[in-house]
């Protein structure tokens, strides 16, 4: 980091100073501090692996490479920080969990880039032999990003210039490619119910009568009493 380093110390000199030189000192970094010799530290798979896989309840990086692709050091540096510690301190029962996949605190912020299922829709949904994701949302909620880390990676793929037709396959739910060896556990569509019909049906008066309509309220009262007027009127006739 010496030139991030250099270019940090000219910005301090002044507020227009540091509209030059701020640039050069950012995680991803303006030249003349964009060359391989000032590059971060990226994470290490094989040394998380080799520091970790002994320990309890350690947790693999499922496609680790794809995961460095899509999280930079800047994404990563959290777990960058506490593999280096496990590596350095001894401790690496303490600092290895901090590194994993599915973080603990305090790497459990540093969140890992998920699958869009919106950019695999609008990306992939004209490519030929599309196949759409039935609960996309829901398939993203149960495998997580390590668990769908080459399917990631192949997405963002797809989404550069005219890389659609060959890395949209490798992002779908029956991966093919690279990605075919990726399981995952494909959440399936909510089930739509019907809503109840709740309308009364009509009743006959009689056997071979037309339909009527239960009378309610006050027009109840004044057919009875119609009736015991008419029946009244009978018996004095």
């Amino acid at each position: 980091m010496n030139c991030r380093t250099t270019h940090l110390g000219l910005a301090a000199v002044s507020g227009a100073a540091a509209v030059t030189h701020c640039p050069h000192a950012a995680p991803t970094a303006g030249a003349p501090c964009n060359t391989s010799d000032d590059t971060l530290m990226p994470f290490m798979c094989g040394q998380y692996a080799s520091t970790c896989s002994g320990e309890t309840n350690y947790e693999a990086y499922k496609m680790c490479a794809s995961t460095v692709a899509m999280n930079d050091a800047n994404s990563m540096a959290c777990r960058i920080n506490h593999l280096l510690l496990a590596l350095t301190s001894g401790d690496s029962a303490l600092h290895c969990p901090h590194a994993a996949p599915t973080a603990a605190a305090p790497c459990n912020t540093e969140m890992l880039k998920g699958f869009d299922c919106a950019l695999y829709a609008s990306t992939c949904s004209g490519v030929a032999n599309y196949s759409a994701y039935a609960n996309c949302a829901g398939t993203v909620t149960a495998n997580g990003a390590n668990g769908m880390a080459c399917r990631i990676q192949h997405l963002a793929a797809a989404a550069a210039s005219c890389g659609a037709a060959l890395h949209c396959p490798h992002a779908a739910p029956a991966a093919t490619g690279p990605c075919a060896t990726e399981n995952i556990t494909l959440a399936v569509a909510a089930a739509v119910t019907a809503a109840p019909n709740t309308t009364a049906a009509p009743t006959n008066s009689s056997a071979g009568g037309a339909p009527t309509v239960p009378k309610t309220g006050a027009a109840a009262p004044v057919s009875l009493g119609l009736g015991l007027l008419a029946a009244l009127s009978a018996s004095f006739a």
